[in-house]
């Protein structure tokens, strides 16, 4: 993965974060050619339209063809639902059109919240996610204090993790 600049966490407000992302790219596809990135489209918060910005340089540059492989990055904290599924199935939706070449471009999206996942799952190859402590209290509506109550966290979040997998990206 080429390293980005987020810009969407509390506290981090990077005003240029997506043109200095671009010179991340370019340093890394220009000094190590022979890497097979993923390459990240970042954005504003809850920005579509710099997130397809980014995806239209990375095409003009010609990395999709070169790597196929990218990241939908400015996704790791909002819980705008209708932001992550847009966004995902807009950036699908310009990716199957260069597929038609034959070439076939793998979609991962940062940070997805369980909510979002089954909304972005038909247009992305993989996101990911954390399952902690933090999750204990939407699971189970409280925070985990024993093993016990983590196990059982962790046990819901893999029956859901199974609901998703069962969709594939069309």
């Amino acid at each position: 993965m080429i390293p980005d600049y987020p810009a969407d966490y509390d506290n981090n407000p990077i005003d240029d974060n997506v043109e200095r992302t671009f010179r991340n790219i370019e340093y890394a596809v220009g000094h190590h050619p022979n890497v097979n990135w993923i390459v990240p489209l970042q954005g504003k918060k809850d920005d579509i339209v710099s997130v397809v910005k980014s995806f239209e340089y990375v095409k003009d540059l010609g990395l999709l063809e070169r790597y196929g492989y990218v990241a939908i990055a400015p996704t790791c904290t909002t819980n705008n639902v209708k932001f992550l599924r847009d966004v995902a199935q807009i950036i699908w939706k310009r990716v199957k059109q260069i597929e038609k070449d034959g070439h076939y471009i793998k979609i991962h999206m940062f940070g997805v919240t369980m909510r979002a996942w089954k909304d972005v799952a038909p247009y992305v190859d993989s996101t990911d996610t954390i399952v902690g402590n933090i999750w204990c209290r939407p699971l189970l509506g409280k925070m985990c204090t024993t093993k016990e109550e983590k196990a059982m966290a962790w046990r819901i979040f893999l029956e859901r993790v199974a609901q998703v997998a069962a969709i594939t990206r069309m």
